[in-house]
């Protein structure tokens, strides 16, 4: 198809190859760089794919995202506006058509380094075009360099070049005239191309049945595929210049084995190749198939844990699995398999359609072509994906996308209802529009939709009822014909309907309706032409141009009166009643008087018309019928969203990155630019990406793309301008280096992007490169010792060294100084060097030399190196090896190669307004400055005033604020598309507003500003919405607030209006209500219009600011403040909780071991006073060791077991002595988890553990104390008892005390559950947290447990002294009290212990029963009290052994027969020493022997007299 005059565009002289792979023969084309790793064999060798799955799968770092074409970027680069994955995956794909439109005449790096995936045929220029249009050469997509027809350019009336570069130059006529005299049909055959007809030499010589003629001669694409023509088809159609057929001969690599086809060439029709509707070129697949050496490549698929096998044998990614592209080749196995062990990542980069059929990447949604079979990711119930456009990284499309919005919760902009186009899936966002208000530049339709006053009389339908389109004087200006039956309708009130009955009887009957029948959702015409805006097809859209049949299938307009039936009663065909005995063939239009017209171009204005214009019967709109492709009313879309009437919007922005400008690139030099010298001699400068004599050689290269995250280290944030060196090394040796500067007062989302080149003749392929980053702080200050220092350092492998083109794409994080493990400590730099650890790798450093030495621990000296005369002594200088040139690091007031020259750019002072310059040297080309500005201005020399807020006197519309805590977030909004792209966002620690907010970003305040407020209550968070100002202003400056204005939740506004809640009824609330301002749902901010009666509303998300990659407990809120700092969030507790994550809960007064230390063990700041915590469990355990040890030797004696008492003692030495280690353990534990020193599995086992260990323990022992108290009140009371000597047996002892275990074991169980890892991301910190999940239960434990022993032992004593009272006061006849009062001094050790248990406990049930429940526990004095009572109640574990073994004189006695308590008892003391003084001992010991013999001489007497009574009483036999 010859093309016109002004589609004709520059074209190249040469085409850009890329020669530095050695052995590869391509054939005719040379290898483009684009070519590498494309799927597709274009050297015969194969050598273009060589190593390329090392790349195909390769796998990305936890934080990156991976590009479909294996590479990585950082995941913050997603969805940012900005193409940084070189094959463009990482943005919407619409938006990639429009960014390289123009790289055929363009100089960018955008365009050099650009690359097509395997599905596209690359142009050699950055563009990319269809594979199968690429060799069909459809004008549809061809590429603007020609390069597609290259050695075949005659196919669009061009001329071909010796080297098959495409001319229109008229001076080449020798093959012209060549073409006259010539009979060889081949060579002949670019001439019938050329002309597009058939001369009688080619007619004559050429057809015959049996030929097919190559053209070119040459392969094209692969070396080995050839196109052909049939000369039949050619005689037939002159312009079927698409090959047809696709012939394959010559040699390429199948199986990793070199194969050459048997025969001659082999060739498939073009009708075989177009049916399969491979997704990707199937050339290397079917020549393999016919090569000698191969087998039929097609078998089944295989999941692999490498891969996936497609049936062809291609191995491909896991992650291109169910990602919207077909990457087989035979059928859509990659896209319909079930993945079960590739889930990664996939949830931030996917979307799955809604019927669940399909996933797919997100950057497909809304790119215009239905690639889910719901078609869900174009339109869908909920969303129209068309409407967003992710232009910059704070656009609510690409928060959206990245799913800082839920993609599921995803709604139609607010104007996009009763707009009269469908949004929504069916057209329910066109539906029940009688409550709507149109703005006042629109017209409202009956039906409540509103229209553009231009779109009154355009031709188009735009009402539903096309009152719009009746009454129209001046239609014929926008119409371009008017057929024959609209002069037979009434232009005022009636449209053109073609019906049965009017079929019927043409000549006697009107083709008219009534306005006021159309638009009513009943079908009155044929077709449904009455109803094109309110019917639905099967696919969910709007009929418009489309031809309804009766059943309910849509056909396309193209379709209709053709000459085939495609309605199954062929209305279709009826409807054009007057071709009933006309003779034209299938696909051709009936014209009434006879002539027949092709059916695909009759609504064209360019083709001859019908003689009463009946082809352009359902026809377009004259504006759009002339486009190959096009969307009903697609011109008139997107109209609602300009918001520049309400919010004019500032086109004056700043591009966030730094960028090659646009330049036009020259034919002669390709990609540079030409110098000519005195009009005879020339030289192209070449950009970075080319070389040669015509810059038309691809470099071996790679460019970077770097964002320094200064958020992330404190000196960085405080350090102004960082000078920013980036090398190229290969085997030691730099290839490359380039400099640039980071300006702190830059935006944060800034991008640095360079080239780095590799040198040519140094490198190999088996070189190991990595590029090493190194950033600098470079004072100003003259006072400064070191006024330069190296802040950090960066090292990056570079993995696809076999790409010609490779991308690094970094956020460059600074790692804290206490998470890098400290390496330097041992320092293995030598001669004085300094070491660095590399910021990205822990385990590596870097070494800066001193002047003289080099190497990679400046193990190498060179005496000529950074000498005085090479760099000034001032500067820094970086010695390289000794064949390389040293570099210098001038000081901020030297610039030049060797720092050698003054810079006094800033002696003048540029910056104005108090601003503080900055010198800074260039490229060693030229010197600069930034200015570093006050608070009150900003710009390159400070003299533009900061935009400020300012709030005076502000009035609360809520007292109550003004008393609870809380945090706001304040975010300032641009509003002008519709949508709330939140661009700056301030989090403040409590609910009120500070003096000024400032925003520094622009000139002039963004229009919208809100206050979001969450307000501490008893177990919950409240939330506040406020509006503080609302303006439209571009050159507004500053703003006064003086009131902040609640917005009312649309539930309980429309509730207390009695209004049903309906997006489309969003304008009566403020129509009702005059002094509403605001009011909002969870998708919309609406806005109160003073001035108009509608109501602006503004896509919203309320969560935005809500945490992503924190949680807070106990139903806290964790808020996130700056965008770009992810370490600025705090978390908003209920009242009851408390700590950053409100991990704590005061509720109820519960409280842990973690939350009385775990605040004072940072990861961040390590302070010697943190081991103090440790001194009062270190004494416990000492004590208890030695005490525990005592207990366990005494009752391991066999007397101490006699009965049951010494069992329980014995497993409550083993369980005390247990649980003070457990303590001790797990203080540990919570230091080394806040430190972050241990692994995260292993924390996540202690975490569990631990905690229920130590409660199951310390649970059990008080229970084993009150078992003996419990047996020994049993024996006081039934001595005689024979079921009470078997439950004091030391069986049922051991069998109770293992039950008791078991059952402490298993109630604490709960604890396992509850107790879980979180992790702080502000300093990446581990807390072992409990949540509650078991309240009612662990209060009664908690109650049991504490008051439980305490009673039995309590009781027990008191039954044991009264029992032994009686029997003794009987016995010696003594008086009761005096012998309990002598009792109790017996039996200490029944009261003592049970009582010291009960003072360590009692603190604690204090608490728990008096003190406030939400007590702020996070008060340091109130913390460290609780924690001595925690401690304290540890004691009876530690001190048991003086109660119950010193007190008691049998197990006293026992203990003395020890090996240890033989040292420790004196003969002269009854106690250990220590204990008690020796004098009083032997008094003590005097009176009980005294007391022993009056006992026996009445138990004797006693004894008597029994056996007397006996005596007497026995009768005589």
């Amino acid at each position: 198809m010859q093309l016109s005059n002004d589609q004709r565009l520059p074209l190249y002289q040469h085409t850009t190859c890329y020669k530095d792979i050695p052995d590869c023969e391509t054939g005719s084309l040379c290898l483009d760089s684009r070519n590498i790793c494309d799927g597709t064999c274009h050297c015969q060798n194969c050598a273009d794919e060589r190593s390329c799955d090392i790349l195909e799968h390769n796998i990305c770092e936890k934080n990156e995202f991976r590009c479909r074409n294996g590479m990585c970027i950082p995941e913050e680069f997603l969805f940012d506006g900005d193409l940084d994955c070189m094959d463009s995956s990482d943005e919407q794909r619409k938006r990639e058509f429009e960014k390289f439109e123009q790289c055929y005449n363009d100089i960018r790096m955008e365009c050099d380094e650009r690359i097509c995936s395997k599905e596209w045929y690359s142009c050699g220029d950055g563009t990319c075009m269809p594979w199968h249009k690429a060799l069909t050469n459809n004008n549809q997509a061809l590429c603007k360099n020609y390069r597609h027809l290259s050695f075949r350019c005659e196919l669009e009336n061009l001329h071909t070049s010796s080297n098959g570069i495409c001319t229109r130059s008229t001076n080449n006529t020798d093959n012209i005239a060549q073409w006259d005299n010539v009979t060889d049909c081949e060579y002949y055959l670019p001439k019938v191309f050329y002309d597009n007809e058939i001369d009688e030499i080619f007619r004559n010589n050429c057809v015959n049945e049996s030929s097919l003629y190559y053209y070119p001669s040459q392969a094209i694409y692969t070396p080995y595929l050839y196109t052909a023509y049939d000369p039949r088809r050619l005689l037939d159609d002159p312009y079927d210049i698409e090959p047809h057929a696709y012939c394959l001969e010559g040699t390429s690599v199948c199986n990793q084995n070199i194969s050459t086809t048997i025969d001659n060439k082999t060739c498939y029709l073009d009708t075989t190749i177009k049916s399969a509707n491979y997704p990707y070129p199937p050339f290397n697949y079917l020549f393999c198939n016919l090569s000698s050496h191969s087998q039929s490549l097609a078998q089944s698929s295989l999941l692999t844990a490498n891969g996936f096998l497609c049936s062809t044998q291609e191995n491909i990614s896991l992650h291109r699995l169910r990602d919207g592209y077909f990457d087989c080749l035979l059928s859509k196995e990659d896209e319909i398999i079930t993945i079960t062990n590739n889930s990664t990542n996939r949830e931030k980069s996917h979307y799955t359609c809604l019927d669940n059929k399909r996933s797919l990447l997100r950057q497909l949604l809304g790119d215009g072509i239905d690639d889910c079979d719901d078609g869900s990711d174009e339109i869908s119930e909920t969303n129209d994906w068309s409407e967003y456009q992710c232009l910059d990284d704070s656009d609510f499309a690409c928060q959206l996308l990245k799913e800082k919005c839920s993609l599921s919760d995803a709604k139609l902009p607010f104007n996009d209802y009763c707009n009269s186009f469908f949004n929504l899936i069916n057209g329910s966002d066109e539906k029940d529009c009688h409550n709507w208000t149109c703005r006042n530049e629109t017209f409202q339709c009956s039906s409540g939709q509103c229209i553009l006053m231009e779109w009154m009389c355009d031709g188009e339908w735009d009402c539903p009822d096309g009152f719009d389109e009746l009454n129209c004087t001046v239609i014929s200006l926008k119409k371009l014909t008017t057929n024959i039956w609209a002069s037979m309708c009434d232009p005022i009130s009636e449209h053109v309907c073609f019906t049965y009955e009017f079929l019927q009887n043409p000549n006697n009957t009107r083709p008219c309706l009534s306005y006021k029948n159309a638009g009513d959702n009943i079908v009155h015409c044929i077709g449904g032409s009455d109803e094109r805006n309110t019917l639905t097809c099967a696919d969910g859209k709007m009929l418009g141009d489309r031809f309804q049949c009766d059943n309910g299938t849509c056909i396309s307009y193209q379709h209709v009166c053709d000459n085939v039936a495609d309605c199954s009663k062929n209305e279709d065909e009826t409807l054009c009643y007057w071709k009933m005995n006309n003779s034209c063939s299938q696909n051709r239009f009936s014209c009434i008087d006879g002539i027949c017209l092709n059916s695909e171009l009759r609504c064209k204005t360019i083709e001859p018309h019908c003689s009463q214009l009946e082809n352009f019967l359902w026809c377009p709109s004259s504006r759009v019928r002339d486009r190959d492709t096009y969307k009903y009313r697609d011109d008139d879309r997107g109209w609602y969203h300009q918001y520049n009437d309400i919010c004019p919007v500032d086109n004056s922005s700043i591009s966030k990155n730094e960028s090659s400008s646009q330049q036009k690139s020259t034919s002669h030099c390709n990609k540079g630019k030409l110098l000519i010298k005195n009009n005879s001699t020339w030289t192209c400068f070449c950009s970075p990406a080319y070389y040669g004599l015509n810059c038309e050689y691809q470099r071996h290269r790679m460019t970077i793309r770097l964002r320094i995250n200064r958020l992330s280290h404190i000196h960085a944030l405080t350090t102004p301008i960082l000078r920013i060196f980036v090398f190229l090394v290969c085997n030691m040796i730099v290839h490359d280096q380039i400099t640039f500067y980071d300006v702190l007062f830059h935006s944060w989302e800034y991008k640095h992007q360079r080239y780095l080149l590799f040198n040519r003749i140094a490198y190999r392929y088996d070189h190991k490169c990595n590029v090493r980053i190194e950033a600098y702080n470079i004072t100003t200050s003259t006072n400064e010792k070191n006024p330069i220092n190296l802040l950090a350092v960066w090292k990056y492998d570079i993995k696809f060294h076999f790409l010609p083109s490779n991308r690094l794409s970094k956020l460059l994080s600074f790692a804290d100084d206490q998470t890098i493990i400290q390496l330097c400590a041992i320092n293995e730099c030598e001669n004085n060097g300094t070491c660095h650890q590399i910021q990205n790798d822990k385990n590596q450093t870097h070494c800066v030399c001193q002047r003289g030495y080099y190497g990679e621990q400046c193990q190498y000296s060179n005496e000529n190196s950074c000498t005085n005369i090479q760099c000034s002594y001032q500067a820094l200088c970086l010695s390289k090896q000794s064949t390389d040139k040293d570099l210098c690091i001038c000081p901020a007031n030297k610039f030049g190669p060797k720092c050698l020259m003054n810079n006094a750019v800033c002696s003048s002072n540029p910056c104005q307004h108090n601003g503080t310059c900055h010198p800074v040297y260039m490229d060693g080309l030229e010197y600069e400055y930034f200015c570093q500005c006050t608070s009150d201005y900003h710009g390159p020399s400070c003299l533009l005033r900061t935009a400020v807020i300012i709030v005076q006197n502000l009035t609360l519309t809520s007292p109550l604020l003004t008393k609870t805590k809380g945090a706001s977030v304040i975010q300032l909004i641009n509003n002008s598309n519709g949508s709330s792209d939140i661009e700056q966002q301030t989090l403040y620690h409590h609910t009120y507003l500070p003096s000024t907010i400032e925003y520094r970003r622009q000139k002039r305040l963004l229009p919208l500003a809100v206050q979001q407020t969450y307000v501490q209550f008893d177990n919950q968070v409240e939330f506040h919405l406020y509006l503080l100002y609302h303006a439209c202003t571009i050159d507004i400056e500053n703003v006064s607030i003086t009131n902040r204005v609640e917005c009312s939740n649309v539930k309980s506004l429309f509730e207390k209006l009695n209004i049903p809640i309906n997006v489309k009824n969003y304008h009566l609330p403020c129509k009702y209500d005059k002094s509403l301002q605001c009011f909002f749902d969870e998708d919309y901010l609406c806005i109160c219009d003073k001035h108009n009666d509608p109501v602006q509303c503004y896509l919203y998300d309320h969560h935005f600011h809500i945490c992503r990659n924190q949680t807070c407990l106990q139903k806290g809120v964790c808020l996130h403040g700056n965008i770009y700092n992810e370490g600025d969030w705090i978390c908003v507790c209920p009242n009851c909780a408390y700590g950053r994550l409100c991990q704590f809960s005061s509720y109820g007064n519960r409280f842990s071991l973690e939350s009385l230390v775990g605040q004072d063990f940072s990861p961040v700041i390590s302070s010697p006073y943190t081991y103090l915590h440790f001194v009062p469990s270190i004494i416990l355990l000492v004590i208890g060791s030695v005490f525990n040890f005592f207990s366990f030797i005494t009752f391991s004696r066999k007397a101490s077991r006699k009965n049951g008492s010494g069992i329980y003692l014995l497993t409550n030495s083993i369980v005390s002595l247990l649980t003070l280690y457990a303590l001790f353990f797990r203080l540990i534990h919570v230091r080394q988890s806040r430190t972050n020193k241990i692994e995260i599995k292993l924390n996540q086992v202690l975490c569990k553990s631990l905690p229920y260990l130590l409660n199951a323990l310390s649970r059990t022992s008080p229970w084993l104390l009150a078992f003996v108290a419990g047996e020994r009140a049993l024996v006081a009371l039934f001595a005689t008892n024979k079921y009470i000597n078997k439950i004091k047996s030391p069986l049922s002892a051991c069998i109770l005390s293992l039950l008791l275990i078991l059952c402490t074991c298993s109630t604490s169980s709960p604890l396992i559950v509850q107790h879980n890892i979180i992790i702080d991301s502000s300093d990446n910190s581990v807390w072992c947290v409990q949540t509650y999940r078991f309240r009612s239960y662990e209060i009664f434990l908690s109650f049991l447990d504490y008051i439980g022993p305490f009673i039995i032992n309590c009781v027990c004593a008191i039954v044991i002294i009264i029992q032994i009272t009686r029997i003794k006061a009987n016995v010696r006849l003594m008086k009761r009290s005096t012998m309990l009062i002598y009792q109790l001094k017996q039996r200490q050790e029944l009261i003592i212990g049970p009582f010291v248990c009960l003072l360590c406990e009692l603190p604690q049930v204090f608490i728990v029963l008096f003190v406030n429940s939400c007590q702020q526990y996070q008060q340091n004095a109130f913390r460290y009290g609780l924690l001595t009572i925690y401690y304290i109640s540890y004691f009876p574990q530690a001190i048991s052994f003086p109660f119950y073994v010193i007190m008691s004189p049998l197990f006293k006695r026992e203990f003395s027969k020890t090996n240890i308590g033989k040292h420790l008892i004196s003969k002269n003391t009854t106690t250990i020493s220590g204990f008690s003084h020796p004098k009083s001992s032997r008094r003590i010991e005097t009176k009980k022997q005294n007391d022993q013999i009056k006992t026996k001489n009445i138990l004797t007497n006693k004894n008597k007299t029994e056996k007397y009574r006996k005596r007497r009483d026995t009768p005589i036999p």
